[in-house]
């Protein structure tokens, strides 16, 4: 009776475990790109911090937090338009997938 109600208890973290799996598998794309963006926010705010401290105290700090943050920019940017060229390509290639079937 307990070994039974113990396999209950694992058969369903197991399905939890395995929806809460398919759910990330099937919106990772989505997932990624908020990341993308809610990064993009944090690096714009840092920038506007380092310039304010920059106009406020010029020193080689400031400069560096400048620069740094400036260059964080560029990555994130970057790591935005790599995403949007990735899901654009895979959505023809669905789209041209869905054709041929048609056609077919």
């Amino acid at each position: 009776m307990v070994a039974e109600k113990h396999k209950k208890k694992t058969n369903n973290n197991t399905n939890e475990n395995s929806r809460l799996t398919d759910f990330i598998q099937r919106n990772l794309r989505q997932i990624c790109v908020v990341i993308a963006i809610c990064d993009f926010c944090h690096a714009i705010f840092f920038v506007v911090n380092a310039t304010i401290f920059l106009v406020t105290r010029f020193n080689i700090y400031s400069s560096l937090a400048v620069v740094g943050t400036v260059f964080w920019v560029l990555i994130v940017v970057l790591l935005i338009v790599g995403l949007w060229k990735l899901l654009s390509s895979r959505a023809k290639k669905e789209q041209e997938g869905q054709v041929r079937k048609c056609k077919k």
